[in-house]
């Protein structure tokens, strides 16, 4: 059974289907597109025996994980928050929105368990979904090259850069892009 399962989550015409419909149900409902789409990771995960390396998760070599780390989050603050992100708002006339966490302002407990919160939930649960089912099943469907992972990256931010719609049009491309 749980081959079966694998196999139908891995069909091109399902992860497609995923992409579209989580994408949809995100933009039109917020949390339960994203709940589907990490649903549906977390089925994966099991019917692939709960292989962490399927979703491209290994034992680290930390010293070098950590400095690409650090690499990348300091090239990703110069280039999107320092230089796409005011050239979006300048350009699309209008700033990212961020009235949706007005009710944090002036609240540090709030602030405090909602950061908690979505560490766990968004930084690892949309990472789960967009990074490691999303990402690495395109690229494996197509053909797992070096152009494959390109594609798939890029196609896996769209999706993942429309449901920040809420953060208006310089939220999408600037969370897209990141």
């Amino acid at each position: 059974f749980r081959t079966r399962v694998g196999r139908l989550l891995m069909s091109k015409p399902f992860i497609i289907s995923t992409i579209i419909a989580t994408t949809a149900l995100m933009v039109l409902t917020g949390g339960l597109g994203y709940l589907v789409g990490l649903l549906i990771a977390l089925i994966t995960f099991w019917s692939g025996r709960w292989n962490w390396s399927y979703f491209g998760i290994s034992r680290p070599d930390w010293g070098s994980s950590l400095t690409k780390a650090l690499v990348y989050t300091l090239v990703c603050i110069l280039l999107i928050d320092v230089m796409l992100t005011p050239m979006v708002e300048h350009y699309a006339k209008t700033p990212h929105d961020l009235s949706s966490f007005e009710f944090l302002k002036g609240h540090f407990w709030k602030l405090a368990v909602y950061m908690v919160f979505m560490w766990i939930i968004a930084g690892f649960g949309e990472e789960f979904f967009y990074r490691g089912y999303l990402m690495k099943r395109l690229a494996v469907l197509f053909g797992n090259s070096d152009n494959a992972w390109i594609l798939a990256v890029v196609l896996s931010a769209i999706p993942f850069g429309l449901v920040h719609f809420y953060q208006g049009i310089s939220g999408i491309i600037t969370t897209g892009a990141v």
